[in-house]
């Protein structure tokens, strides 16, 4: 099977036979504060004394754990774009050497990075059983202490949640469930088409919300050298 070629931003899914064309720059890069080593605390050395602000622990865990999951999800996302965000002319290269395995590898990619999203952002609780996800790090946020940070991050949320929307009709549709009139194809609502842009959007508010309960193992720490002072 031959190229086939998707014009403008739409991701639209490949065929095994060959390899989608991508054309947008690879723009996609992890950045915020939450990259650096973070264990739980910051140590800060002053007057020759190591001294350690621990946030609450509950609050430290998840926020390690969300930061395990979201970099791998952005190392996916990178190689994704690396791969078939080019021109016309590397992907017809791709479809030379290896149009089934690079065709699969791409539904690989995108299906993994639409998953994690939805992950990401679904509710703190399923039943009774709990979940990892962004909502249960804000809401672990105490507001009593850090009102703006806590409110701020709310709003990262639902607009992280709203971006996810039709991510969560991939997976409900297709992805994780497979759903009969989807399969035949004459489900009355399609499922939505998914541009590139729109992943990156939802990674860069992931980012910030990061980057928000990062601030306050900052704002933790100096309140206790000031105390100490």
């Amino acid at each position: 099977m031959g190229l086939r070629v998707a014009a403008g931003a739409a991701i639209r899914r490949g065929v095994c036979g060959g390899v989608v064309v991508d054309q947008l720059p690879v723009t996609c890069q992890v950045t915020g504060n939450w990259r650096a080593n973070w264990r739980g605390c910051i140590s800060v050395r002053k007057k020759g004394v190591d001294q350690v602000s621990q946030i609450p622990n509950d609050l430290a865990e998840t926020f390690e754990l969300l930061k395990k999951d979201i970099l791998w999800l952005h190392v996916q996302w990178k190689v994704y774009r690396q791969l078939f965000a080019v021109s016309e002319a590397d992907i017809q290269l791709l479809n030379d050497a290896a149009p089934l395995a690079f065709g699969v590898y791409q539904e690989v990619l995108l299906s993994s990075v639409l998953l994690s999203l939805t992950r990401l952002t679904d509710p703190e609780t399923t039943g009774k059983k709990e979940n990892l996800t962004l909502e249960r790090l804000v809401s672990l946020i105490d507001s009593s202490t850090y009102q703006a940070l806590a409110d701020k991050a709310r709003q990262y949320l639902d607009q992280a949640c709203k971006l996810c929307k039709p991510f969560r009709e991939w997976r409900n549709r297709r992805y994780a469930h497979r759903d009969w009139l989807t399969a035949k194809e004459v489900h009355p609502d399609p499922l939505p088409g998914i541009s590139r842009q729109r992943i990156e959007d939802t990674l860069a508010i992931i980012r910030n919300l990061m980057d928000e309960v990062s601030n306050i193992t900052a704002q933790s720490c100096a309140c206790e050298l000031t105390k100490k002072e």
